[in-house]
């Protein structure tokens, strides 16, 4: 499985201490020069540089007809009263899942609610960290404490109904908070 990811995705992502649990999930995980324009902190740039290095990220250029696509998703988008508005780096990153079947990795609420909102757009993934921590745990790579320490580590809060969800599903005890990583088994009793 292959991905693309948003700037505000990477900016919270960085800051998780098992940042690399994203290349036990996805094979490669595509950056778009738009994206990578954006990036400015030290710490994100260097853990960016080491992974490409790695091949476990790639840089995707900017492709006119790709181009093209996203800006008229964005004038899609503003047109709908009831939709978060997205920037271009999100609507670049949609129209690369759609078009090259790739996850879509963000935090952005505009773009996490397209694939409801734009019929085109009905059959793309977007995913935001819990969705990949939680196939993390899925796959046996992480265990149900790893919400809270990412929530601990990257400041980041998930929406309450989603975590709960997500928790239970995957059969965890936790609410999702108190405990760091590693601290909290599942109900299987699996780590």
């Amino acid at each position: 499985m292959q991905a693309v990811v948003d700037t505000c995705f990477l900016v919270d992502w960085v800051k998780f201490s098992m940042r690399d649990l994203l290349f036990e999930v996805f094979k490669v995980v595509w950056i778009p020069e738009p994206v990578l324009g954006e990036l400015r902190s030290e710490e994100t740039l260097a853990w960016l540089a080491e992974r490409l290095a790695e091949r476990k990220l790639a840089v995707l250029p900017e492709l006119p007809e790709l181009r093209a696509k996203a800006l008229s998703l964005m004038a899609t988008v503003a047109s709908r009263l009831s939709s978060p508005i997205i920037d271009y780096p999100e609507a670049y990153c949609l129209v690369v899942g759609r078009e090259m079947g790739f996850v879509v990795l963000t935090e952005n609420r505009g773009a996490f609610a397209v694939p409801r909102v734009v019929q085109e757009y009905f059959n793309v993934a977007v995913w935001r960290s819990l969705e990949v921590l939680a196939q993390a745990v899925r796959l046996g790579k992480a265990d149900c404490g790893v919400f809270d320490l990412y929530r601990e580590e990257a400041l980041h809060e998930f929406p309450r109904r989603d975590l709960e969800k997500v928790l239970k599903e995957l059969g965890c005890r936790s609410r999702g908070g108190g405990n760091r990583g590693g601290a909290e088994e599942n109900s299987q009793g699996e780590g």
